[in-house]
C-alpha cells in the first residue's frame, strides 16, 4: 500500500493530489493551485474522471455508428451486383461486348471494395474493444481513493477518430462506375433496360367504375374500357366524370398522373397547372404531350402498350412506349403535395379495340 499512497501525494509539497489542472493536463495538490499552476484552470478529480469515461464511451458509440454503415454499404453493393447480373441478360449482340465491360468492372470493384471494407471493419473492431478496456480501467478507477490514478494509468492520449468518410466514399462510387459504362451503350438498349428495371414497380391498377363516364363499358375484371353510344344506367354521383369521357384508377398513391382532386364536371382543361400529366392521341395520328402550351410529339411508330413511370419525389413523369423500349415524354420539374390517380380518357376510337390496363409503373 505504500507504494500506491506515495503515488497519491504530491511529491513537492507532500499534500494529497485532489484536483486536476486542465491547462497542464496534471493531478495537483492545493499548494500547486496556487503556486507554480496558479491562474490555471481546475476542476476536481471526479468531475474529470467522469468526462473522461464519457468520452470513451461516446468513442465507443461513434465506431459502432461507423461499423454499422460500412456494413449497411456492403449489403448494398452487394444487391447492386446482383441487379447487374439481371441486367446484363436483356443485352442484345450489338452491345455484349460493353456488357461484359460494365459486368467485370463491377465484379472488379466489388471485390475491391469488399475488401477494403473488412479491413476497416477489423480496425474498428480492434479500437472498439481497446476502447472498451480502457472504459473498463477508467471505472474500476472510478471511486474516490483511487480516482487519480485514472490519469495515471490511462496517461497516453485517446486514439484519434479516423475519417472513414474516404472508404464509405468509394464504396458508393459502385453505380457511379456502371452508369459511366452504361452510358457507352446506344439509346436504343439504354432504354430497354432502363424498362426492365422499371417492371419491378409495377402496380396493379383497376378502372374505378364511380368516375366512369355514363357511356364508358367497364370489364367485369376492371381492366378493359369502352367507348359506347349507349348511356349506362348509373347514377350521376360526384365522382362520375361528365361530360367527358374519362374515368380514374381506383387504387390512389402517393404518385400518380393526376390529381385526386380534379375537375369532374364539365370541361376538364388537361395541363400540369391543373394537376394532370397527360399524353393524349389526336386526330388519329397526332401525339401531344399537355403541357403550357401543348407540344406535339413525333414518334417513330405507334405506340401499343404504354407505360407510366412516377417518380414522385423526384418530381418527374414518364411515358413509354413498351414495345419499342423508348421514351414518349417526360413531365420534369413537377411537385406533388397532394395524392394523385391514374387518369384514362378513351374518347371515340378508331377501332374496335378495348383500353386495356396491364400495370402502372411506380417508384
Amino acid at each position: 500500500l505504500l507504494p500506491n499512497l506515495e503515488t497519491k501525494m504530491c511529491l513537492k509539497h507532500s499534500e494529497p493530489l485532489d484536483m486536476f489542472c486542465k491547462t497542464d493536463q496534471t493531478c495537483v495538490c492545493s499548494t500547486c493551485c496556487d503556486s507554480e499552476h496558479s491562474g490555471h484552470v481546475f476542476v476536481s478529480l471526479e468531475k474529470e474522471s467522469g468526462e473522461r469515461v464519457e468520452e470513451l464511451q461516446q468513442m465507443i458509440q461513434e465506431r459502432q455508428e461507423y461499423k454499422k454503415e460500412i456494413m449497411k454499404l456492403m449489403n448494398t453493393a452487394d444487391s447492386q451486383k446482383g441487379e447487374g447480373v439481371e441486367l446484363s441478360t436483356a443485352v442484345n449482340e450489338l452491345v455484349q461486348r460493353c456488357l461484359t465491360m460494365l459486368t467485370e468492372t463491377v465484379k472488379e470493384q466489388q471485390i475491391s471494395k469488399k475488401g477494403e471494407a473488412d479491413a476497416v471493419i477489423k480496425e474498428l473492431v480492434d479500437e472498439y474493444f481497446e476502447l472498451m478496456k480502457r472504459k473498463y480501467e477508467a471505472e474500476q478507477l472510478f471511486r474516490p481513493e483511487d480516482r487519480f490514478q485514472l490519469f495515471q494509468h490511462v496517461h497516453s492520449p485517446l486514439p484519434a477518430t479516423k475519417d472513414y468518410t474516404e472508404v464509405i466514399v468509394h464504396l458508393s462510387s459502385y453505380e457511379e462506375t456502371a452508369l459511366t459504362v452504361a452510358a457507352q451503350m446506344k439509346d436504343q438498349i439504354r432504354d430497354k433496360l432502363k424498362m426492365k428495371r422499371m417492371k419491378q414497380f409495377a402496380v396493379d391498377v383497376t378502372f374505378d367504375p364511380l368516375t366512369a363516364y355514363n357511356k364508358l363499358n367497364l370489364s367485369d375484371d376492371r381492366k378493359q374500357v369502352h367507348m359506347s353510344d349507349v348511356k349506362n344506367n348509373v347514377p350521376d354521383n360526384p365522382e362520375r366524370f361528365y361530360p367527358c369521357a374519362n374515368v380514374l384508377g381506383k387504387q390512389s398513391f402517393s404518385s400518380g398522373v393526376v390529381k385526386k382532386s380534379i375537375k369532374r364536371k364539365g370541361n376538364v382543361t388537361l395541363s400540369p397547372k391543373n394537376g394532370c400529366w397527360i399524353v393524349v392521341l389526336r386526330e388519329g395520328n397526332k401525339y401531344v404531350a399537355c403541357e403550357n402550351p401543348s407540344i406535339i410529339l413525333h414518334l417513330k411508330c405507334v405506340p401499343k402498350k404504354v407505360g407510366v413511370f412516377v417518380d414522385y419525389e423526384g418530381g418527374v413523369i414518364s411515358f413509354y412506349d413498351v414495345g419499342a423500349a423508348a421514351l414518349i415524354y417526360s413531365f420534369t420539374n413537377c411537385s406533388f403535395t397532394y395524392k394523385l390517380r391514374p387518369f384514362f380518357s378513351p374518347w371515340r376510337t378508331f377501332t374496335e379495340d378495348f383500353l386495356v390496363i396491364f400495370t402502372l409503373i411506380l417508384i
